[in-house]
């Protein structure tokens, strides 16, 4: 869970949603050189990441506080350019129950199936999706 960029208030409408939610796919660290404008020298510095599948908001304007009922996700489209990515453990808020909306079933955006359980991608995970989660972020 972390904080959503809302820099541009001009265009916040009552869609707008406050976090990003993303599943943790792997913890790293690179020891870097940085060799660029305000180098200060060859000393390699630890470099902390981690990687992540995003998730997309269904329908924001469904759900929520005034509408009573739990947000709902699911995991954006692995042909996306931005279906994966890398985070700053520094940003992330929490850790909050992502939980499976059993109803819908398993399988991707599209409405497949993985009937082998593996998917798409075995470093992504995807063979046991669900079509879509709900979100348990107001855990005390």
């Amino acid at each position: 869970m972390l904080l959503a960029d809302d820099t541009d208030t001009s265009d916040i409408s009552a869609n707008f949603h406050p976090f990003l939610y993303a599943r943790v796919l792997g913890v790293y660290h690179a020891n870097v050189v940085y060799t660029g404008p305000g180098m200060q020298d060859f000393e390699a510095r630890r470099l902390d990441f981690l990687w992540v599948r995003w998730y997309e908001l269904e329908d924001p304007a469904s759900s929520g506080w005034s509408k009573s009922r739990l947000d709902s996700l699911r995991f954006r489209p692995m042909k996306e350019d931005d279906a994966f990515g890398f985070v700053d453990p520094a940003d992330v808020l929490r850790g909050c129950h992502i939980m499976p909306n059993f109803v819908k079933g398993r399988g991707d955006v599209k409405g497949r199936r993985h009937v082998n359980g593996v998917g798409i991608s075995r470093c992504a995970k995807d063979g046991k999706d669900y079509f879509s989660y709900y979100i348990g972020r107001y855990v005390g």
